[in-house]
């Protein structure tokens, strides 16, 4: 008797499976190296990537409130500041196993050094990192530093200075649902094709998942420009990237990231410093 051929699940079936635990686990199991503990996925059944989106932010605010924790002022008491901020970006790297950053340095070696589009992709799919990467790398971890250095002397209170990495990070990771929902998946992606484009109750989990907390706990000018200034970079990239591959990668996506939490903490810091308190 011939088989079936098998059909991706659609939009519905997704929700109608819906599992707060499972999805979070997926999510987890994605984005980071940290034990998923609580949830046994059966053997006949793969995460699905797609309808985890909406978790993303919550892995970005368990990484973000460890961050935040080795920024608190205590632990610069016994540590310079700067000692404290590379501890902090090391901490995040370590936890996520430095996907992201990998990602920066492979979209930094393909975008900057191929000359088709088949090219950038092979670059970015070698495994070594070539010198438009270690550049970038340099730069925007020189500058995250010192970012994290600069948000730690906004907050006078630790635990708003852990909130605040934590929502940093997790409105970082969902810029990701926006990409989807706006540019296609390249179709030289790897990682990047596990996943397509999200439903509208997952868009609005995610950013829910951050927004809310960020809104009610910051100051309304600061919290739109860091908001803004995330979505910006992001699309930003996106829109690159549709240019170079012809659409989003597992490597576009991590960079994205990084950019995104730049354009969060960046904004958010020179509102908050120029009297846009409102």
């Amino acid at each position: 008797m011939a088989k079936k051929p098998h059909t991706p699940p659609t939009s519905k079936q997704n929700l109608m499976n819906f599992s707060v635990l499972g999805d979070s686990a997926s999510a987890f199991i994605l984005l980071s190296r940290i034990p998923v503990f609580w949830f046994r996925f059966e053997p006949s059944k793969t995460p699905d990537f797609t309808r985890s989106l909406w978790a993303f932010p919550l892995v970005g605010m368990i990484i973000g409130a460890g961050a935040g924790c080795i920024l608190l002022p205590t632990i610069q008491t016994f540590l310079p500041p700067i000692g404290a901020a590379i501890l902090a970006l090391g901490f995040i790297g370590i936890i996520t196993g430095a996907m992201h950053e990998d990602g920066l340095a492979d979209l930094a070696d393909g975008f900057g050094g191929g000359q088709t589009e088949a090219d950038k992709s092979r670059i970015m799919h070698d495994s070594h990192i070539g010198s438009y990467g270690v550049l970038a790398l340099i730069l925007v971890s020189l500058f995250r530093g010192t970012l994290f250095l600069a948000i730690s002397s906004l907050f006078n209170d630790g635990v708003m200075l852990v909130l605040f990495m934590a929502i940093t990070l997790a409105a970082a990771r969902a810029q990701i649902i926006y990409q989807l929902c706006l540019f296609p998946i390249s179709s030289h992606a790897k990682l990047g094709a596990m996943l397509s484009r999200p439903a509208l109750i997952i868009v609005i989990t995610g950013t829910a998942l951050w927004a809310i907390p960020f809104f009610y706990l910051f100051p309304l000018l600061p919290a739109l420009g860091a908001s803004c200034g995330a979505l910006i970079v992001s699309l930003l990239i996106g829109h690159l990237a549709k240019r170079q591959i012809s659409g989003l990668s597992g490597d576009v996506m991590g960079a994205s990231i990084i950019g995104a939490e730049i354009g969060f903490m960046t904004l958010f810091y020179a509102m908050s410093t120029n009297g846009f308190t409102g």
